[in-house]
């Protein structure tokens, strides 16, 4: 499929609209600047020998192996509890079923007595 001169120019003008566009945009940037004593605290924080316990614990638990772990047990986890409950829906028989008829239909009057507003007594 061959395309016409006229519509690579018209694709040219095109992408000439888009560069004007992008560079039109960045007309309005400023400099990023930190906030007052940023060199200054960054550079006491590296020059700081000791650690503090939460920096400990993140440096810890950011290694890839340590992570890893953890995901591999989260996810070991949520499959045991859903084998677990396919199990226990799957064994045992509804609560409905064990129940007697004659309990079933008085839970059932009484539920529908307390809200029939209809023959209220005064």
């Amino acid at each position: 499929m061959q395309t016409s001169k006229f519509e690579t120019m018209n694709r040219q003008t095109d992408i000439g609209k888009r560069v004007e566009k992008a560079l039109e945009s960045l007309d309005g940037i400023q400099k990023a600047e930190p906030q007052p004593y940023f060199f200054t605290r960054l550079k006491a924080r590296l020059e700081r020998d000791n650690k503090s316990v939460w920096e400990m614990i993140g440096s810890f638990l950011a290694r890839p192996a340590i992570a890893i772990v953890g995901l591999c047990l989260i996810l070991a986890l949520n499959v045991f509890i859903l084998i677990q409950k396919e199990t226990a829906t799957t064994t045992s028989q509804p609560y409905a079923d064990n129940m007697p008829a004659q309990e079933d239909e008085n839970i059932f009057a009484t539920a529908t007595n307390a809200y029939d507003y209809e023959n209220l007594e005064p």
